[in-house]
């Protein structure tokens, strides 16, 4: 969001042209590769499935941003060793003397990073301190302490969730990184509104508010969710069995959420484990199922949130067909 306004504001130093947004998020850019010209910025989300592979042409962007790296896909890359590994890829074969790293400043990620370079020097780091997004960099390995810090204390944002500010500091960290003056930056970051299926505010009825997180397929993603309400909460979990453990998230929605609405493959093992933990679940057999009983408890003040902590295969096709069909029932149209 800020890379586009700022090129269509001219901005940034040097210039951007035009800015590209695929991989992960949307679709493939192979199709428009003739179109991209050397003055663009392309912004590609990267699975671990896609950076598996990057090793076959030694390819890691200019800026690689690393969020975190938490269990995942384990199904598929048998263990979380592997799983890390193919997350690293996006900065393995960086040029240390061109490229940038963006990188979430917690403990495992430093440990990962030093492990792999050697230090921290010129990794840019991201957090908060207290509710400021804050990014702090080592300069050369010939210093030992933090010599370079950023901070956007007057950033205003139209998104729910500390995790959000978190992002923010990662994405005008990256912005700074390309040439993009900090305050305008942050500006340009205050108009930004929630994508698709992420924690999306979809339909208010009745003074009961919605939020689409479909995207949420991860325990990490799921309890970040749930953190992120004042509110009273009800909650959709469940879906695809990946082999994540689950017991955090129903730990967290048996103290935050009213209710907990189970469906899916993981259904029934969420919902004993919300139950065992003090609070009030029961398993559906469908999403549409799911937002009746949901619908029927929830009071004006509410809110209503999908956030599932797994994928979406066997009821859906992918997690946008699952959060289109949540928006729908939210507005009462299914």
């Amino acid at each position: 969001h800020i890379l586009t306004q700022a090129a269509e504001r001219g901005c940034a130093a040097p210039r951007i042209r035009r800015v590209w947004v695929g991989g992960n998020i949307g679709r493939s850019l192979l199709d428009v590769l003739p179109e991209i010209d050397p003055a663009d910025v392309v912004v590609l989300e990267l699975s671990s499935f896609q950076l598996h592979r990057t090793p076959l042409v030694r390819w890691s962007p200019h800026v690689a941003v690393v969020t975190n790296i938490t269990p995942n896909h384990l199904d598929w890359h048998g263990t979380f060793a592997a799983y890390s590994a193919a997350k690293l890829n996006i900065l393995r074969f960086q040029d240390p003397a061109r490229d940038v790293i963006v990188a979430g400043d917690t403990p495992d990620l430093r440990r990962l990073l030093d492990h792999l370079h050697g230090d921290l020097s010129g990794v840019w780091r991201y957090g908060l301190d207290g509710d400021v997004p804050v990014a702090v960099q080592q300069s050369t390995p010939a210093v030992d302490c933090d010599d370079r810090r950023l901070c956007w204390p007057t950033l205003r944002l139209d998104v729910p969730g500390r995790h959000n500010r978190e992002n923010a500091a990662a994405a005008l960290a990256v912005a700074h990184a390309l040439g993009v003056p900090d305050d305008e930056a942050a500006a340009l970051l205050g108009t930004f509104q929630a994508l698709p299926h992420r924690l999306q505010r979809v339909a208010e009825r009745g003074g009961v508010t919605y939020y689409d997180d479909s995207k949420s397929t991860t325990p990490e993603s799921a309890l970040t969710a749930l953190r992120s309400f004042g509110t009273p909460l009800l909650v959709i979990l469940g879906g695809y069995d990946k082999g994540s453990d689950l017991r955090p998230v129903a730990e967290e929605a048996a103290r935050r959420a009213k209710f907990a609405a189970c469906i899916g493959q993981t259904g029934p093992v969420l919902a004993d484990a919300v139950t065992r933990a003090g609070g009030t679940a029961a398993v559906f057999p469908s999403l549409p199922a799911a937002m009746t009983a949901v619908r029927a408890r929830a009071e004006p003040g509410d809110t209503v949130l999908l956030s599932p902590a797994c994928a979406s295969w066997g009821e859906f096709t992918d997690y946008r067909e699952r959060g289109l069909l949540f928006a729908r029932l939210a507005r009462g149209e299914g």
